[in-house]
């Protein structure tokens, strides 16, 4: 067949060109007043049949076919090895993957860039671009920061006790020598916020305090026992400069350094040998200070107990005799409970007797009827003082109640009874706090 590309009419052609012309007429069949329906005749003869090609129909645009969504199931690995690695730069991923993946990546570069800003911020606030609070103008002189430790502002003096500390030793004997005023009569006024605002520097200003601790000048050594003192128990580095600074001719400088060494508690038990000498001593304040230093130290003082007796028989002043007994009961209880329990009663001593049994109940009793006794069972006061550390609380309360009877006698119970107010057990702790008032009074 062929087609006639005017008139777009098919006609059969015969396989041989030799049984006939290889050309035809136009058909009628384009002709609008023609009948389709007849067969004109066939220009190639009788034995050919005219075909007519079909009306052509546009059909009207039809709506694209609608596609369910379905989670793409990843393909076997045979059609993946077919198929090939995958064009380069991009990656075959569902939406909700690809979703997921750049989450993932933006929750990365956040950490990342929040990581970055922290390491910033610590490099400059190390002195590499940022001024941070407390840092403060790094041009000021030694002398305008002493000048600073005057200032109202708690702030600017612990700023400023922060620059002398760290320029070392020299510009905190500076600052110690500015800060304490000699007076003709050899006492001395100090500036308080600034010495508070020193000590606040806490273990940073220990080296340079035992630089000053060895100055010739009275003044800066003053200036560093009262730092010192303001520490309290953080001084315990400085035990050893407090220590050999316990003789120095200068009164003051003795006394706070004793005060100091008392602060410190039992780390301080290394100058027990320097102090007993002190019991001794021609001011009676030193004396008083020592006394009480050793009272702090504790049992670690026991090797004191021997001189600390003496003070207590024959020291010339009252004050004196009665912190010395009341030291004997922190440093050697038990030489003091064997002492007591020789001048006691034989009512008291059986009492005392029944009080370190090994009944609970009786304990009790033998603790009440003490109490009873008021004043009159004093000797018994040292096995009282024991008994406050008794697991039993019952028998911590009643021994309470028995020394507060006793009245101001019992004052050398009285740190005793102090850390026995903490008890966790409140019936105790209300004996201990009502002892301490009928001790020292209604009003304590």
């Amino acid at each position: 067949m062929v087609v006639c590309p005017a008139c777009t009419q098919v006609f059969a052609i015969p396989e041989d060109p030799s049984q006939g012309p290889a050309t035809a007429t136009v058909p009628a069949a384009l002709d609008p007043a023609t009948d389709r329906s007849s067969k004109p005749a066939s220009a190639f003869g009788p034995q050919y049949e005219e075909i007519a090609a079909p009306p052509i129909v546009v059909a009207p645009p039809q709506p694209p076919p609608q596609v369910p969504r379905t989670r793409r199931l990843p393909a076997p690995p045979d059609e993946i090895a077919a198929a090939g690695p995958a064009p380069a730069g991009q990656l075959d991923l569902a939406p909700r993957d690809r979703f997921l993946v750049h989450t993932l990546l933006g929750v990365a570069f956040f950490l990342i860039a929040l990581i970055s800003v922290i390491y910033a911020v610590r490099w400059m606030s190390q002195g590499q671009g940022l001024r941070t609070a407390g840092s403060g103008p790094p041009e000021k002189s030694t002398e305008e920061w002493i000048a600073d430790l005057e200032s109202h502002e708690a702030a600017a003096r612990r700023q400023a006790a922060d620059a002398i500390v760290k320029r070392g030793s020299p510009a905190l004997i500076a600052a110690l020598d500015a800060i304490t005023a000699m007076q003709p009569d050899n006492s001395y006024r100090i500036m308080r916020p600034a010495v508070q605002a020193l000590a606040s520097r806490g273990t940073a200003i220990i080296k340079p305090l035992r630089e000053a601790l060895r100055s010739k000048q009275p003044g800066v050594r003053i200036g560093a026992v009262n730092v010192l003192c303001e520490m309290g128990a953080k001084a315990r580095a400085a035990v050893r400069p407090l220590r050999d600074v316990l003789g120095d001719d200068n009164r003051w400088v003795r006394r706070l350094a004793i005060e100091a060494l008392g602060n410190c508690g039992a780390d301080a038990a290394p100058a027990t040998l320097q102090l007993i000498p002190l019991l001794t001593h021609e001011d009676r304040v030193t004396r008083l200070r020592a006394v009480v230093a050793l009272t702090e130290i504790g049992p670690a003082a026991q090797v004191a107990s021997d001189r600390l007796i003496t003070v207590r028989d024959h020291d010339s002043d009252s004050e004196i005799r009665q912190a010395a007994a009341t030291a004997l009961f922190q440093v050697d209880l038990d030489r003091v409970t064997k002492e007591a329990d020789e001048q006691a009663s034989e009512e008291i001593r059986i009492l005392i007797g029944r009080l370190k049994g090994k009944d609970p109940a009786d304990r009790v009793l033998a603790a009440r009827a003490l109490a009873a006794k008021g004043w009159s069972a004093v000797h018994a006061m040292p096995a009282l003082a024991k008994a406050l550390c008794d697991r039993d609380k019952w028998l911590r309360e009643a021994a309470a109640r028995a020394l507060g009877s006793m009245g101001d006698a019992a004052e050398p119970t009285a740190p005793n009874l102090q850390r026995l107010a903490t008890d966790p057990e409140p019936e105790v702790q209300a004996a201990a706090e009502q002892a301490l008032k009928e001790i020292h009074g209604k009003n304590l």
